[in-house]
């Protein structure tokens, strides 16, 4: 179901750039990506803006680190010479921000403590844009491990779950960590 330029996943699920996002991937990886396709998916990223220079759900709302990264990745992936939109100016300040040293970890939302999930989502970001993430949040993952049985939690001293070991995981690799 399409709402404001966006898919849903579920029924009742969101409806924002991420699950956009995995449309145009899906759509790409058959081969059944068209121009229309991707034009009636793309949002307004001017729109989608927030004041601190990162992307969220709506309109001057809070930056989020997964609808940035899905926002970054279909500018860059799918989009066209006749098509490209620029960063906001306050971007890059937007990522430094969200590392957090003293807090041994990546912070993806301004209201939220850092998660390791964010390892890959502002990971994939710091790829895309040619951004350097300083060895110390690499290290920092070590904290976020637990040591019993090995898995990874969305912060440091919770239980280990499945979505925040495969993030982590993969976001550690793909900063070749």
């Amino acid at each position: 179901t399409r709402r404001k330029k966006a898919y849903r996943c579920t029924i009742y699920g969101e409806s924002d750039s991420r699950s956009s996002f995995c449309v145009l991937l899906i759509a790409s990886l058959y081969n059944v990506l068209t121009k229309n396709l991707f034009e009636k998916s793309v949002f307004n990223f001017s729109e989608k803006s927030s004041l601190d220079g990162g992307f969220g759900c709506e309109k001057l709302g809070e930056s989020h680190g997964a609808i940035c990264y899905c926002e970054i990745a279909c500018l860059n992936f799918f989009s066209t010479s006749k098509f490209s939109v620029p960063f906001h100016p306050g971007f890059e300040d937007w990522f430094l921000k969200n590392l957090k040293l003293f807090e041994f970890g990546i912070q993806g939302r301004p209201t939220k403590l850092p998660d390791s999930c964010y390892f890959f989502w502002i990971g994939g970001i710091c790829i895309i844009c040619g951004f350097i993430l300083p060895i110390e949040f690499l290290n920092a993952s070590i904290f976020f491990r637990e040591l019993n049985t090995g898995g990874f939690s969305d912060q440091i001293g919770k239980i280990p779950d499945l979505y925040h070991f495969c993030y982590s995981i993969s976001g550690l690799s793909l900063l070749n960590f």
